[in-house]
């Protein structure tokens, strides 16, 4: 125990003050009287009356002393150590990823007993110490920011929820160190896949309390692929199941096309191995879905959906000199090519076709196209990293972590003509490298690179990225493709106007209106459709990452930091609040008492 401001024991000057006030109170002369009776009968009354009326003028001086004395302790803000959190700024890092909506129990969730320890830990902060909360989603968003407010910290920690997206922690911990700068502080994070490296990576240089939630031997069985091929009379789908526990199971397996159950099997799954299943005979539809019926706590990655790719592929206008390499690979992916000198020479154009070139005049007309970089621009040497868009679907299964390229143009903004919409999708220091969109309502990827600039046709993601840029450009009729949880993206719709979004189940979960706003998609995972005025549906699909197929968990751990604030076991809790409520009972029993003592 201890005092905060013990100063305030001068105040006991005021107790003494007290004290001679009532030394000089009123004092009676002694005076002869014809008789006493008056006073024996005063006298009977009193010894008849209670004792503590015979305490009267005694019980008041005491009374105030002890409000006195009680007012004193309270400005000296008396205090107890007792458990607590340790650093003068404590911040919280919570994942927001999919694996932690896996159940811990029957009832309770990993986020949502996250959020208990969270609650549980702000109850045994002093008020001396701040609180920042970070949600650790692809982007950190930060919820507090340096509060001491504790109640307002709880109402946040309990408004946080899931983004389902995989967690940025090296961000997030970067977050933390420029918080705590110049500051004593302590990260607690809340997870259940952070590792020792993945801290000593980011160096906080704070003591760090990581708790992981699950085990690492809890089961889980997962669709971590699904895709489905159409022909013109039935489509066929290839199944990719894992099971992560150490022990087989197996687990019941069905296909639905378009909503119906189109094909069941149990599937027997070896312990920590992945099981490939071949579905023939699939009626042709708009979406598949693939979902496994078993028992265990996570149940997001027990489904996945597909679309069926185009049974005719579009017809290919080359104009003008093509890069070999991406010539080898659009005849090797069986679409129906036309080469042609220039831009005029095509005639009457066959229907969905696409035009890729160089030629910016391309941009005037009304076809999708894939716009190579200008050999007539003046290019610029690149330094920095490269980097792409958080979940675009045209580097979907392409790993462009090693690609290198050494020059690109920067862009004056004004290609392609007037777009209705664009966005970069890959960029190096600041300098777009890739950009795709809709120009005159037709879709359009625009690279501002050469490709012999780069080892990319060296590589084995090059022909997976140009099949995804012309299932792109060729677009699906009835659907929109996937999209990552919130994904932020402009869309191709044949209507204008306001659109309902629906999910799943049938349930409207929101509107978009696609004359004004940029469409995002909702951040569960799950199947939905936008509906127009028309009530024509075009459906899309809303996929984990891979990397949140996966709910094994990490062990917990905590690493010692060099900071010297306030320990742990030795928070202060303050209790002269309590002190001020008394002082203020002995006040009221003080004014009865006075009160009594007048009437009598």
């Amino acid at each position: 125990m201890g005092l905060l401001a013990p100063a305030f024991f001068g105040l006991s000057l005021f107790i003494g003050g007290l004290v001679i006030f009532y030394m000089f109170r009123k004092q009676y002369d002694e005076e002869i009287v014809s008789s006493n009776i008056l006073w024996e009968q005063v006298m009977n009354e009193r010894q008849a009356s209670k004792w503590w009326k015979k305490l009267q003028r005694q019980l008041l001086l005491l009374l105030q002393i002890l409000i006195l004395l009680l007012l004193m302790f309270a400005l000296a803000r008396p205090f107890i150590y007792a458990e607590g959190v340790e650093g003068d700024h404590v911040i919280f890092i919570v994942d927001s990823s999919a694996t932690m909506a896996a159940f811990t129990d029957e009832e309770t969730t990993r986020f949502g007993q996250a959020k208990a320890d969270m609650l549980e830990l702000a109850d045994k902060l002093s008020r001396e110490q701040a609180v920042s909360v970070i949600s650790a989603g692809a982007s950190p968003e930060l919820a507090v920011a340096h509060e001491f407010d504790k109640d307002l910290v709880k109402n946040q920690i309990e408004a946080l929820d899931l983004t389902y997206e995989h967690s940025n922690f090296s961000q997030a911990l970067s977050l933390a160190g420029a918080l705590s700068q110049q500051q004593s502080a302590s990260i607690h994070i809340f997870s259940d896949q952070v590792t020792e490296d993945m801290i000593e990576e980011a160096s906080p240089g704070q003591p760090v309390h990581v708790v992981n939630y699950g085990t690492m031997t809890e089961g889980n069985i997962s669709v971590m692929t699904f895709g489905v091929s159409s022909g013109p009379h039935k489509a066929e789908a290839v199944v990719t199941l894992k099971n992560e526990g150490v022990e087989a199971e197996a687990a019941e397996l069905t296909v639905f096309a378009d909503g119906v159950p189109a094909y069941s099997e149990t599937v027997a799954l070896p312990a920590g191995e992945e099981t490939v299943i071949s579905v023939e005979e699939l009626p042709n539809g708009i979406y598949y879905k693939a979902e496994i019926k078993t028992e265990d706590s996570y149940a997001l990655d027990n489904t996945a959906f597909a679309f069926a790719s185009s049974e005719q592929a579009a017809v290919l206008y080359l104009i003008g000199d093509i890069n070999p390499f991406l010539h080898k690979v659009l005849l090797q992916l069986g679409h129906e090519i036309v080469q042609a000198e220039e831009l005029s020479d095509i005639h009457d154009p066959a229907a969905g076709s696409i035009l890729v070139t160089s030629d910016p005049e391309v941009t005037k007309g009304e076809r999708p196209f894939l716009l190579l970089a200008d050999p007539e621009e003046e290019f610029t040497s690149l330094e920095g990293e490269l980097v792409t868009r958080r979940g675009e679907e045209l580097f979907e299964y392409a790993d462009l972590r090693e690609l290198y390229v050494s020059q690109a143009y920067e862009p004056d903004g004004m290609t392609p003509v007037a777009p209705d919409s664009g966005e970069t999708i890959m960029e190096s220091g600041g300098i777009p490298l890739m950009e795709k969109g809709l120009a005159k309502g037709q879709p359009y990827v625009q690279m501002f690179f050469q490709i012999q600039d780069s080892d990319w046709p060296l590589q084995p993601s090059f022909p997976v990225f140009v099949y995804n840029a012309l299932e792109f450009l060729q677009g699906e009729t009835g659907h929109l493709g996937y999209f990552s949880p919130g994904e932020s993206r402009p869309l191709q719709l044949e209507t204008g106007g306001i659109h309902r979004i629906i999910d799943e189940e049938g349930v409207e979960i929101g509107m978009f209106d696609r004359d004004e706003e940029t469409f995002q998609a909702p951040r569960e995972p799950g199947l939905y459709y936008l509906v127009d005025s028309e009530e024509q549906y075009t459906y899309f699909a809303v996929n984990l990452d891979d990397r949140e197929k996966e709910a094994v968990a990490a062990a917990s751990f905590s690493i010692e930091g060099s900071g010297n604030g306030l320990p742990a076991e030795s928070a202060r809790t303050e209790w002269w609040p309590w002190l001020l409520l008394a002082g203020f009972f002995v006040l009221v029993i003080e004014w009865e008492v006075y009160r009594r003592g007048i009437r009598t």
